[in-house]
């Protein structure tokens, strides 16, 4: 099954491709797959040498009621991990052991964070509705 992000966590719909996020059945656990758009640009690392590197970063956390939280951080829980760029897409695919699924899961929910600096975007399936934002409220991802 596959989902797009298609709004802010504060339901402003976002203004680059979606985010997508893909789950299904894998060898010994849930498959989840990340595909976005990656912002690569020309940097300079030192003096006299260029690079590249991503300034569009994309965290994708998801989580499921009662619960587990996981994001696609290869530094946290040990899992089979891939993550790759290639031309302008950010890929990335984990197996999520059965093992750390708590019993009884019938609620998800998937948050992105999307760009850097003052391009940065807090991003949710399913975002808070309007009418329920307090004001000054600030994502809580």
């Amino acid at each position: 099954m596959e989902f797009l992000i298609e709004h802010t966590w504060d339901s402003n719909p976002v203004t680059h491709e979606p985010i997508r996020i893909g789950f299904s059945p894998g060898n010994g656990g849930l498959k989840m797959e990340t595909r976005a758009a990656a912002d690569i640009v020309a940097v300079r690392s030192s003096p006299g040498i260029h690079g590249r590197r991503s300034t569009s970063f994309c965290n994708n956390v998801s989580f499921f009621f009662d619960y587990l939280n996981f994001a696609l951080l290869k530094q946290q829980l040990p899992l089979v991990f891939n993550a790759t760029i290639a031309g302008d897409r950010w890929m990335g695919e984990a197996l999520l052991p059965w093992s750390y699924f708590p019993p009884n899961v019938n609620k998800m929910n998937s948050y992105a964070i999307h760009g850097s600096g003052e391009e940065r975007t807090y991003e949710a399936l399913y975002p808070i509705p309007k009418q329920e934002i307090v004001e000054g409220q600030k994502p809580n991802l």
